[in-house]
């Protein structure tokens, strides 16, 4: 998902795959294998896993804004769904209140 900060795939992958598909709730059992299991094949800094909360934020203010631009711009005829992007307004605000990585 990106080519600099390997942090932020950690970051992407957790916001995506450790929240229900409304992003309403948070399984913390997915949420610490997810970072186990990457932690297991790349290591993280100490600064890197500061930064994961933040990290997680932006990725979903990303999902969020890119969510809401297809679902303005969307043609009734597209062959594809849209999908909500209140549900990453929902993860960030669970990533802003708890640090979900601790």
């Amino acid at each position: 998902a990106c080519t600099d900060v390997r942090a932020y795939d950690l970051a992407i992958m957790h916001s995506a795959w450790a929240f229900d598909a409304h992003g309403e709730n948070y399984d913390a059992e997915v949420g610490k294998a997810l970072v186990a299991g990457y932690v297991d094949r790349h290591s993280l800094s100490p600064a890197e896993r500061a930064a994961l909360p933040v990290l997680a934020q932006g990725a979903c203010l990303r999902f969020l804004a890119t969510r809401a631009w297809d679902w303005l711009n969307t043609p009734a005829d597209a062959l594809v769904t849209r999908k909500d992007p209140l549900a990453y307004w929902r993860r960030f605000e669970a990533y802003r209140k708890d640090d979900l990585f601790a």
